[in-house]
């Protein structure tokens, strides 16, 4: 899980400047994973999908409870909130940590796709775009 640490900390991506594309789909995919984990090794923390606002790191993971993550659905889990619903973050027990090293053994991020794509009118529009640069003289 490649952007974990990233997303654990307030200055994670270079204090919020380089937050990859595919970092949105890989924390929920993390944050699934971890959670089913975690409830399977019977840990009594859960992964929180935060969106920061402000300066910083918008893409975090903050951890929470079981018991506050079932006053929750799963996807307010997954897809990321401005609002932590609870005053304090939970510390992670060793059960968590037992379900966080497993995520990492499946390789979380191989599930992850993200595609990119440049369409023909978009090379036509970049050409055009490129003819009309005029040729410095000198």
């Amino acid at each position: 899980m490649r952007y974990w640490d990233d997303m654990q900390d307030k200055f994670g991506f270079q204090d919020g400047g380089a937050i990859p594309p595919d970092a949105w789909k890989c924390r929920k995919a993390y944050v699934m994973a971890v959670n089913t984990l975690a409830a399977k090794f019977g840990s009594n923390t859960r992964a929180f999908a935060f969106d920061r606002g402000g300066m910083h790191n918008s893409c975090m993971i903050l951890l929470c409870t079981a018991e506050q993550a079932a006053t929750l659905k799963p996807e307010e889990l997954c897809e990321g909130s401005s609002n932590f619903p609870w005053e304090h973050e939970a510390s992670p027990d060793d059960l968590f940590w037992d379900a966080y090293r497993h995520a990492c053994d499946m390789d979380v991020d191989g599930y992850v796709n993200i595609t990119v794509q440049f369409e023909e009118a978009d090379a036509e529009a970049l050409l055009e775009a490129v003819a009309e640069v005029e040729v410095p003289t000198t």
